[in-house]
């Protein structure tokens, strides 16, 4: 399960008394449950009704750090301008990922602001999901397609995230999501939505955690917090950055290629 309990049944309308008793019985019959991070783990428990025991771990998913450095530095089809503020976001389109949210703060950005960003965008439509429709017929609406660029699905999107001044995670829900990991990884400032895995991972890091679009829009339209963060990213290595460092002391991760 990537997501939630609770977010997976409300998305697969699972939210019946059977669908519960069944998750429940997985989890008695099961000799040990995993869980990608605590707040999976929480919510869980929550939604149905059981106490915690020693049968309930966490397991934060692993990461192979020496792979993404040899990808990121594999040869780039995209050569990214330095003469903006870059922006990336992963994921498909769908309600999940909250497209809706960045593209209404974009929305509110000053033009002479908008001007001096980019925004890329990795990823697909999904078939029953409108929100790619929607997403598309806004950046016609708004007049937004010269500063955000739809890049598809991306086989190796590593040399892209590396060119990155920073990543937007503006996902409604995710358990424990590998790409926030990966960006930084990259040595990107993360922005991310205040839930669930993500403040994990951004544990201690306030400042780059937001709850409304509005709190979305004023982090990225602040020139002089851009141009601090675009000397720090200069600082970074694409090994492992000061950042992830921080969430592996904070993490229970499995490092995989050691």
């Amino acid at each position: 399960m990537g997501n939630t309990l609770s977010a997976e049944i409300e998305e697969k309308g699972l939210n019946s008394s059977m669908s519960k008793l069944k998750q429940k019985i997985i989890f008695y019959l099961s000799d040990l449950v995993v869980f990608q991070s605590q707040s999976m783990k929480d919510d869980a428990l929550k939604v149905l009704n059981l106490e915690d025991s020693d049968k309930f771990i966490v397991i934060n998913n692993g990461i192979d750090f020496e792979e993404v450095s040899l990808k990121s530095n594999q040869h780039s089809h995209e050569e990214i301008s330095t003469e903006f503020f870059n922006f990336i976001l992963l994921g498909s389109f769908k309600h999940q990922k909250a497209y809706d949210v960045f593209l209404d703060a974009i929305c509110l950005i000053p033009q002479d602001r908008l001007d001096s960003m980019r925004f890329y965008i990795c990823g697909d439509e999904v078939d029953g999901d409108s929100a790619f429709k929607e997403f598309k017929e806004g950046l016609e609406e708004h007049k937004l397609k010269k500063s955000v660029r739809l890049m598809g699905n991306q086989e190796n999107p590593y040399p892209l995230i590396k060119q990155m001044d920073a990543y937007i995670l503006p996902s409604r829900y995710e358990g424990f999501p590998n790409s926030l990991i990966e960006a930084l990884s990259c040595g990107l400032t993360c922005f991310a939505l205040r839930s669930g895995g993500h403040v994990e991972i951004l544990k201690n890091k306030e400042e780059f955690l937001f709850s409304t679009t509005e709190e979305l829009l004023s982090k990225i339209k602040d020139g002089k917090f851009m141009e601090k963060l675009s000397i720090k990213k200069s600082q970074n290595t694409i090994d492992i950055s000061n950042e992830v460092i921080n969430v592996i002391d904070n993490c229970n991760f499995f490092k995989l290629g050691q």
